[in-house]
């Protein structure tokens, strides 16, 4: 079969070769990030009128990376997320460590927690050999619920919810940010 779905003809198929069906699917999400494909998508990320879905925090702040100031990444939350959560389905400490681009972000109604003990967003400009991060944090839901909420860590007293470090910049326009 080709993308499309057609059949190829006069094609060898190997011996014990399963033959698989790839379709082109536009995800379409519900309000909780539900597509019929059965994913729950996380977020959106836009740059340049094209959009894509993700299942993690993680690696929708690395396609969002790729915004720049002509071109800014929108990157849209489309359902409650743990910024640990990586792709795999592990959890690591910096799956909410932004590095690099501008990103207009939407919290959308929708809560950012981290339960790998970072417990935050954080935007570094730590490596000078890239761009530095220019992010925009924005609730624009009509309820205005979407927040970022830090949980403890250990040995310290205390975290907050978003850090920003070594010449990133951060406009945060709306949103609810829960430190503890």
């Amino acid at each position: 079969f080709n993308l499309d779905g057609n059949i190829l003809e006069n094609t060898l198929i190997p011996a014990g070769t399963v033959a698989t069906v790839v379709k082109v699917h536009d995800h379409a999400p519900d309000e909780n990030g539900l597509c019929d494909c059965g994913k729950t998508l996380v977020a959106s990320v836009t740059i340049d009128g094209i959009t894509e879905y993700f299942t993690t925090f993680f690696e929708a702040k690395e396609a969002a990376a790729a915004g720049t100031e002509e071109q800014p990444a929108k990157l849209k939350m489309l359902a409650d997320c743990d910024l640990a959560i990586m792709p795999d389905g592990s959890a690591q400490e910096d799956g909410g460590i932004i590095k690099t681009g501008v990103i207009h972000m939407d919290l959308n109604g929708h809560t950012l927690t981290n339960s790998a003990n970072r417990a935050k967003l954080t935007v570094t400009h730590a490596d000078k050999t890239l761009p530095r991060p220019v992010v925009t944090i924005d609730d624009t839901s009509a309820a205005g619920t979407g927040k970022i909420v830090a949980g403890r860590r250990a040995n310290t007293a205390g975290t907050y919810a978003v850090t920003v470090v070594k010449g990133a910049h951060v406009t945060l326009l709306g949103g609810t940010y829960v430190g503890e």
